[in-house]
C-alpha cells in the first residue's frame, strides 16, 4: 500500500520561465502540474529565473536576470535556457531572489521543470546546505533536442558537441539525484532508465484542456472568413521553435496553390513569426504563400477556441524535436479531421488508427492527405473512442505524477 505523503510537504517548482498566462508548451505543462497539484491539496509554489525581456507577463515569484546576464543572453540566444539556468547560482540578484523563496517557504519537495534550472539550483543548496527530495520532471530528453536544433541552424561542429555533452550529463546527474523522474511518452521513459540509470520513473503524458468557443469570437471569424470568401480553414498551431518551422516548411512547403480554391492556412502562435521571418517580399513564391496562408501570430485563448471550432482541418507537420506535443492533444480533443505525421503522436501513438486521422511522413504524402481531408466526410467517434480522448485531458494525463508525489 502506498505510503500517504506527509501533512507538511510542500512542493517548490523551479523553471526559467514563468507560468502566468502561459503561451508555449512547456509554460503551460508546468502551469498544468502546479495546478494540479493545487487541486489535489498539496502546498506548492512556482519560482522561475528568467529574461525579463522575454516574458512580460509574471508574479513577483519570477525574477528577471541582471543587466549583465541579460546581454549574455541576448548575444547568444541559443543558450537562454543554460544561462537563466546557471543564473540561480551565479547572478547574485537570480540567487538572492531564489535563496529568499526556499528561506520563507521551506520546500521539502523541489520540482526542477526540465532540467536547466538544476544548473544553479544544486549549488546554491549545498551552499545553503538545504536538504529536500528532487523531481526530475522533463519534456524531452533536451540533450538530443538541442543537438537536432543546432544542427539545423549551423552551429559550429565542436561548439555543438561541447554544450551537448554538458546538457547530457546535467540530465544525467539530475536523473540520478531525483526520487522521482517524469517522462512525457513511453520511449522517453525508456530513455531516462537505460540512458541514464533513472529510478522511479513515471510516465505523465502532455495534454490539454477542453476547448469551448465563445459565440462572440465564433461569429467575429465566421464574419471575417465570409470577407474574404474562405471556405476551407486548416489551421495549424505551434510556437516559436524551430522544429516546428522547419516540420512545415518540409511537409507543406510555402508552394501551396495544391490546395482548393477557397482555403487558407491559419498559422496561430510564434512558429508564424518564425515563418514571417523566413520570407522574402520580392519572391513572387512567397507572395503567393501570404495570399492563401494568414500569419495570425499569437491570438487570445478564447480566439484560439473559436478557431478551433471553425476550422475544417488541423495539421501537425512535425518531423523533428523531443517529448511530446501538446498541440496533438488539442487536435484530438478538438474532434476534428487531422494530418500529422507520427512523429507529431509520439505518446499518442494509440490514437493514429482512429477516424478522422490521416498519418502522413513524406512531403507528397502529407500534401496529398490535406487535399482529401479537405473533402473528406467528418466521422462520428463512438463512446469508447470518445472516452480513450479524454485520457488526454490534462486532469487524466497528469494524475499518475500526483499520486506518485503523495507517496513521497
Amino acid at each position: 500500500m502506498a505510503r500517504a505523503m506527509s501533512k507538511s510537504a510542500k512542493i517548490l517548482m523551479v523553471g526559467t520561465y514563468p507560468i502566468l498566462k502561459p503561451k508555449h508548451g512547456g509554460q503551460k505543462r508546468a502551469s498544468a502540474i502546479y495546478s494540479m497539484y493545487k487541486k489535489s491539496g498539496l502546498s506548492v509554489r512556482y519560482a522561475s529565473v528568467i529574461p525579463g525581456k522575454y516574458y512580460l507577463d509574471r508574479t513577483k515569484s519570477d525574477v528577471p536576470v541582471s543587466i549583465d546576464t541579460m546581454k549574455a543572453i541576448e548575444e547568444t540566444p541559443f543558450l537562454n535556457d543554460i544561462i537563466c539556468g546557471e543564473a540561480i547560482f551565479s547572478d547574485p540578484k537570480a540567487r538572492s531572489h531564489m535563496k529568499h523563496v526556499i528561506e520563507r517557504f521551506r520546500p521539502t519537495i523541489i520540482h526542477i521543470e526540465q532540467a536547466y534550472p538544476y544548473l544553479g539550483l544544486k549549488k546554491l543548496l549545498v551552499a545553503m546546505n538545504y536538504k529536500a527530495k528532487i523531481i526530475n520532471s522533463t519534456q524531452n530528453l533536451e540533450w538530443s533536442m538541442k543537438n537536432q536544433m543546432y544542427k539545423s541552424e549551423g552551429m559550429d561542429t565542436r561548439l555543438r558537441a561541447k554544450i551537448v555533452t554538458r546538457i547530457k550529463q546535467l540530465e544525467q546527474d539530475l536523473a540520478n539525484d531525483a526520487v522521482v523522474n517524469v517522462a512525457v511518452s513511453k520511449g522517453e521513459v525508456r530513455s531516462l532508465e537505460t540512458q541514464f540509470g533513472a529510478k522511479n520513473v513515471v510516465l505523465a503524458p502532455n495534454g490539454m484542456n477542453r476547448q469551448t468557443p465563445k459565440r462572440r469570437d465564433v461569429k467575429k471569424w465566421q464574419s471575417s472568413f465570409k470577407r474574404d470568401s474562405i471556405k476551407f480553414k486548416i489551421l495549424f498551431v505551434g510556437s516559436a521553435h524551430t522544429p516546428n518551422m522547419i516540420g512545415f516548411l518540409q511537409m507543406v512547403s510555402k508552394r501551396i496553390g495544391f490546395l482548393p480554391f477557397g482555403t487558407r492556412i491559419l498559422v496561430v502562435g510564434g512558429v508564424a513569426d518564425l515563418l514571417r521571418r523566413n520570407l522574402n517580399e520580392t519572391a513572387i513564391e512567397d507572395v503567393c504563400f501570404t495570399q492563401r496562408a494568414s500569419l495570425l501570430g499569437h491570438v487570445s485563448e478564447t480566439d484560439l477556441a473559436a478557431l478551433l471550432y471553425l476550422s475544417d482541418l488541423i495539421i501537425l507537420p512535425i518531423t523533428g524535436g523531443g517529448g511530446s506535443n501538446l498541440k496533438t492533444a488539442e487536435a484530438l480533443l478538438a474532434h476534428k479531421k487531422i494530418v500529422a505525421t507520427s512523429h507529431a503522436f509520439r505518446g499518442y501513438e494509440e490514437y493514429t488508427q482512429y477516424p478522422n486521422i490521416l498519418i502522413a511522413d513524406s512531403s507528397d504524402q502529407f500534401r496529398r492527405s490535406i487535399k482529401e481531408q479537405l473533402t473528406a466526410h467528418q466521422q462520428e467517434y463512438s463512446c469508447d473512442q470518445l472516452e480513450k480522448i479524454d485520457k488526454v485531458l490534462w486532469e487524466n494525463a497528469l494524475k499518475p505524477l500526483v499520486e506518485k508525489v503523495k507517496t513521497i
